[in-house]
């Protein structure tokens, strides 16, 4: 997908960001932005980290995801060495 442009809309506390494709296709990532620490001068950059981490999810089946993943599965060692990434 070749990204042509991007949008980016507050919607109360979340805010969306929309990257279109010279295809007609389009990728929405919403955000939580309860903390209103997510602007439209950084919004993009947000989205990109999180579609990232979405990339890289499940290449590493044996680790746990985040915190909250590693609990969930009672894996509290490998809680105490994630770092929590906030968006």
């Amino acid at each position: 997908m070749e990204i042509t442009s991007t949008r980016v809309a507050p919607e109360g506390q979340m805010i969306a960001v929309e990257f279109l494709g010279e295809g007609g296709e389009l990728v929405s990532v919403v955000m939580s932005n309860v903390e209103n620490n997510i602007g439209a001068e950084n919004a993009v950059q947000h989205a990109q980290a999180l579609l990232a981490q979405v990339l890289s999810f499940g290449t590493e089946p044996d680790e746990a995801i985040n915190s909250h993943d590693a609990l969930s599965n009672g894996n509290v060692e490998d809680c105490r060495h994630k770092a929590t990434v906030r968006f």
